[in-house]
């Protein structure tokens, strides 16, 4: 199934700017006219300054929504799904991918005393790029894993497996290639790293 297209909220901040530097250009071109008997130096030195202050928002925004487009890793939000057995290797990889320029969310953190845990996840899984599922014999028995891999499939999110131990994958990821923890942690974190950049 394709995937979906989504906007993020930078998105429309960067659209938003992008129209209203061009639209304070405009006015103050328009205005130059209406104003030629006012002291030339005075309005000179005002319209100058409008027009560059545009210039230099439109050219901001459109620079800093092409560099959130093209910078891939620094963009791309993952959910990290696990068990809570898991958590010590979940750490180091979370680490190891956010100083990569991965933005990497866990289930577990942010959420206070009171609050639904549900919600608080399936919010989470709706902000993210890719889903990352940690599998494990626990991973495999957690009903919450099973969850978060049902909200990733509802929301289109591509998952990207990495098999702990030799575990049978779950029947809706039988045809998903899956990435196997070898002797190796670094090579397996980069083969990883760039599965995800290649996603972004």
């Amino acid at each position: 199934m394709e995937a979906r297209k989504t906007f993020k909220v930078h998105d429309y901040v960067a659209a938003i700017s992008i129209v209203l530097s061009v639209i304070g250009i405009v006015v103050a071109t328009l205005a130059i006219p209406e104003f030629r008997s006012l002291a030339n130096s005075t309005f000179k030195e005002i319209s100058l300054g409008v027009v560059s202050s545009g210039l230099a928002a439109l050219l901001g925004a459109m620079s800093g929504y092409y560099f959130g487009k093209v910078g891939g890793a620094k963009r791309h939000r993952i959910f990290v799904s696990h068990a809570m057995t898991d958590t010590p290797f979940v750490n180091k990889l979370a680490q190891d991918l956010r100083e990569a320029g991965f933005s990497v969310v866990l289930p577990e953190e942010d959420i206070n005393i009171g609050d639904d845990i549900l919600s608080k996840i399936e919010d989470k899984i709706s902000e993210a790029d890719s889903l990352v599922l940690i599998l494990s014999p626990e991973s495999m028995n957690s009903k919450w894993v099973h969850r978060e891999l049902s909200m990733a499939r509802e929301k289109n999110l591509k998952i990207f497996p990495l098999l702990l131990n030799d575990v049978k994958l779950p029947a809706n990821l039988e045809n998903v290639k899956y990435l196997k923890l070898d002797d190796s942690y670094d090579k397996t974190v980069l083969a990883l790293e760039e599965a995800l950049r290649k996603s972004a």
